[in-house]
């Protein structure tokens, strides 16, 4: 048969509004980082802080505002190794064409299993302690299922009152955010808000789970996140494992470490019923 030639894949892009829109992100270098764990410090409400309202000449306050006396002072922290494996063909492609593929594949990927790891914990479950993710969360009381506006307003306020006054993050599924709708979060710069100010986040790696992986709608509250992110790594195998010569492929792999960090100890969930609008 005769060649007929081809067209190239369409450029993608990232989907929008996802936690790297809101998040702050950290790009590390090879040696700022020990990515087999390390400690971390909350950015305000470390250990040890007590806020209220005094009265003159008071010992103790009328009112108290935030109190972290029980929250630990360096959480420890874990990264989680993010790979995209690629078969190549070694004809009519460069090495360096090779891995600007793959690297963009990775950069493509990279919000989405962060997501996913954030979401499930599917890597955090395995350690001892587990280590942090939104499944996790303090449920608020909402009955069964709330409606998106009510439990949305729930978190809000829950956070409101746990934290020092940082903003809100939100994290929810991106059907969750379009029932919403723009009458309760809107885009603003780039990145969703709610009416009150708090960042939206609507990953495309949210699945919407529950703490048991069963298919329930959640949404989650916290504080800000950040982000700290590895240099990327390419490889290719050119062992016997990794190269075909039936159809002369060779399997090139990106990779890097990621991890996250939290500004505060405050996390939590409400169940919603999105028929319920």
């Amino acid at each position: 048969m005769a060649y007929k030639g081809y067209f190239p894949a369409s450029p993608v892009k990232a989907a929008p509004f996802g936690l790297l829109s809101v998040a702050t992100v950290v790009e590390h270098d090879e040696t700022d980082l020990q990515w087999a764990g390390f400690d971390f410090d909350y950015v305000a409400p470390a250990n040890g802080y007590t806020a209220g309202v005094w009265s003159t000449c008071a010992s103790t306050p009328a009112a108290v505002l935030y109190n972290s006396s029980s929250a630990e002072r360096f959480p420890t922290g874990n990264a989680l190794g993010i790979t995209v494996d690629r078969s190549c063909s070694v004809l009519g492609e460069t090495p360096e064409e090779r891995f600007d593929d793959i690297e963009a594949a990775l950069d493509l990927i990279t919000g989405k299993a962060l997501e996913r790891e954030l979401w499930t914990g599917d890597f955090a479950k395995t350690l001892t302690p587990d280590g942090f993710f939104l499944a996790s969360a303090l449920a608020v009381n909402a009955g069964t299922a709330a409606s998106p506006v009510h439990g949305l307003a729930l978190l809000e306020d829950a956070v409101a009152a746990c934290s020092m006054g940082e903003q809100t993050t939100i994290h929810m599924t991106r059907g969750t955010a379009t029932a919403l709708g723009g009458d309760v979060i809107a885009e603003r710069d780039g990145v969703l808000e709610t009416t009150g100010g708090s960042l939206v986040c609507a990953g495309p790696g949210y699945p919407g789970t529950g703490a048991d992986g069963t298919t329930k709608t959640f949404i989650y509250a916290t504080g800000p996140i950040t982000v700290h992110l590895s240099p990327t790594s390419v490889v290719e195998d050119r062992a016997a494992s990794g190269f075909d010569a039936t159809d002369n492929t060779l399997l090139v792999r990106a990779e890097r470490f990621a991890a996250f960090t939290v500004t505060s100890e405050c996390l939590f969930r409400v169940q919603v019923d999105l028929a319920d609008l």
